[in-house]
């Protein structure tokens, strides 16, 4: 059992202290005189425990009015761009946890499974305020996010002698992730784009956008589409669903495109050995989690100035169609994404693999190890930005992982 009594300078005054109990409790059922001649049983612990734990990570002063400076007119400028909250305070994470470990078979197999709850309350999220308050954000708690899963790892000792040996170890995680309260506030939109919405009932990090139709062809009958800024579509403009079927095409057309949350990750790795031959490897996924590809957005708007991709190639033409990309020096009609550029970012990469072999040199000399490692060898996926891991969930050109290749030798004296 722990308790923890922290005080942040980063909160407001009457709010720094902040309260956090746990207990953890365990039984290691093997021992009992019930289980005695479960002859292949090695060890049954089971788990459970509860706490809570606070999060401070915001910036310093953030409770209080900060101001940006700028030139208008050739004359310094000041704007306001946060405002004090005397009500800032700890953000908080209330954690339930079942585990059981198991071993079998002379702990030849070992597992181990979690299955959790989690809820944190008072989110710290930076909250548009609007032109009319006079300020550009907020720092505020707001709302709950509830967390729930399972995780699964399990190893496996195929082999186990003196001279040759091979493990096989795997894991998978699956965690439901759900905002239960936004407080009085319906919705926040964020992002540099205004591509994600934080919306009770939906995950944290979901993305928000038009959902897109196809590109409008030459003998289509236009008479039977939503207008799009008052106006009726020609040949080679974008289409996009009428979610409200009120006619037009407008903000309120936006929908939920998909989450920066997977479904699940997952993990494999192995080991080999055999005299002086060693060899490992491992494998790690995730399925069903989006990225915004931001630079790729930017790089396929053929009125600006930068550089664009190959793929505007494809743009639609009047002799060859075209039902991805719209007539090229088409101007966009609006600033909101569209599900073109959220992306489905399920991987799965070859992370590390390791051949080391040991010199059979006399025991009086010193041991030698020769290897070789490859480090990000190999990436699969649909992703058509140039890595699929982007912290954030937008990719705006984010440095993909390097593939290396390493050659290096241990000496042991």
């Amino acid at each position: 059992a722990t308790f923890r009594a922290d005080n942040s300078s980063r909160f407001a005054k009457s709010h720094r202290w902040g309260y956090f109990p746990s207990l953890g409790l365990s039984w290691n059922a093997e021992k009992e005189h019930f289980l005695s001649s479960a002859y292949d049983l090695d060890y049954l612990k089971v788990r459970a425990s509860a706490g809570l734990v606070g999060n401070q990570e915001i910036s310093d002063y953030a409770f209080t009015t900060s101001y940006a400076t700028g030139s208008y007119a050739g004359s310094s400028s000041y704007a306001k761009k946060n405002t004090a909250n005397d009500n800032l305070r700890w953000e908080t994470t209330a954690s339930y946890n079942v585990g059981v470990d198991l071993g079998l078979w002379h702990n030849k197999v070992s597992i181990v499974t979690d299955v959790y709850f989690k809820k944190t309350s008072d989110l710290l999220l930076v909250v548009p305020l609007g032109f009319s308050a006079g300020v550009s954000t907020q720092l505020q708690n707001v709302g709950n996010v509830v967390n729930k899963g399972a995780e699964l790892s399990v190893n496996w000792n195929l082999i186990s002698r003196k001279r040759k040996s091979w493990s096989i170890s795997a894991n998978i995680a699956y965690n439901d992730n759900e905002i239960t309260d936004m407080g009085v506030t319906d919705n926040v939109i964020q992002g540099s784009d205004n591509q994600q919405i934080l919306r009770r009932g939906e995950p944290l990090g979901s993305f928000y956008g038009l959902v897109f139709k196809g590109i409008v062809q030459k003998d289509e009958d236009v008479s039977q589409l939503p207008t799009v800024n008052g106006l009726t579509p020609k040949a080679g403009d974008l289409k996009f669903e009428d979610y409200d079927g009120n006619g037009r095409i407008d903000g309120n057309d936006r929908q939920i495109l998909g989450s920066v949350q997977p479904k699940f990750i997952y993990g494999f790795s192995t080991k080999y050995s055999w005299r002086n031959l060693d060899l490992s490897a491992s494998f790690s996924g995730s399925y069903g989690n989006k990225v915004y590809n931001a630079l790729g957005r930017r790089l396929e708007l053929t009125g600006d100035s930068y550089n664009v991709l190959t793929t505007v190639h494809d743009s639609w033409t009047p002799e060859n169609g075209g039902n991805t990309l719209p007539l090229a020096s088409n101007p966009r009609p609006f600033s909101y994404i569209d599900d073109r550029y959220v992306q489905d970012a399920s991987y799965l990469k070859l992370r590390n693999v390791t051949v080391s072999y040991r010199l059979p040199l006399d025991k009086d000399f010193p041991t030698v190890h020769i290897y070789v490692t490859g480090l990000n060898l190999l990436t699969l996926t649909r992703y058509k930005g140039y890595d699929p891991e982007v912290s954030s969930g937008t990719d705006s050109g984010a440095y993909p992982s390097a593939r290396t290749i390493l050659f290096g030798t241990n000496i042991s004296f």
